[in-house]
């Protein structure tokens, strides 16, 4: 494997590691790299994005569309052509699988609504311990959205407000819930204020 300009390094739930560039998309077989090619069903096509979700579906984002192979199978399938530099994927509390681009920012794949409308270019998104779901763009800050029943309430942080920069790249939740965004100006924590009411103390006065 040409080593550079490595796009993307995951770990599927069996062990298998797999590395993406503008080559395409790699398995590591002991200590080889295994190539896929149209065999596998995977194109001759540059590598953004991957992504396993829970149910052991295994998503590639590439320059040709968005690449599947189903749980228990071993070929990927095209399953969207028109989506061809998704970079992020993340499921939210209901299983839709959002997904972030330079084109389109930020959408669920197979649901026609709710969808936010286009802002943004699109880089990584997260989804944290408490069922939000973490937007990095290239071009308006971080998002924080909260989908719900035929809704989704979005707050956007940027220069304007609270966000020393409006390009933001990658993201990251410790086991604190803090949120971690690696920026082309460096890198920041968001931390959860975190409020805990007392119940057996009677009545108060400061």
């Amino acid at each position: 494997m040409r080593a550079s300009g490595i796009s993307r390094l995951l770990e599927d739930r069996n062990g298998t590691v797999w590395a993406g560039n503008d080559d395409g998309l790699y398995e590591l077989q002991g200590n080889h790299w295994n190539h896929l090619t149209s065999a596998d069903g995977v194109p001759r096509a540059a590598v953004f994005g991957g992504y396993e979700d829970e149910r052991g579906n295994f998503w590639i984002g590439t320059s040709k569309g968005i690449l599947l192979r189903r749980a228990g199978t071993h070929r990927f399938d095209i399953i969207d052509s028109s989506r061809r530099s998704v970079q992020g994927f993340a499921e939210d509390a209901e299983r839709t699988l959002w997904v972030t681009d330079p084109v389109e920012g930020f959408r669920a794949l197979g649901v026609t609504s709710p969808q936010p409308r286009r802002m943004g270019s699109g880089n990584q998104v997260l989804r944290d311990t408490k069922g939000n779901l973490w937007v990095a763009t290239s071009d308006r800050g971080l998002w924080r959205v909260r989908p719900g029943a035929g809704t989704l309430d979005i707050a956007y942080i940027t220069a304007a407000t609270r966000c020393p920069s409006d390009l933001m790249r990658a993201l990251h939740e410790d086991h604190e819930g803090n949120i971690w965004v690696g920026a082309d100006s460096g890198l920041y924590r968001f931390t959860p204020r975190k409020v805990t009411a007392l119940t057996d103390i009677g009545r108060s006065r400061i």
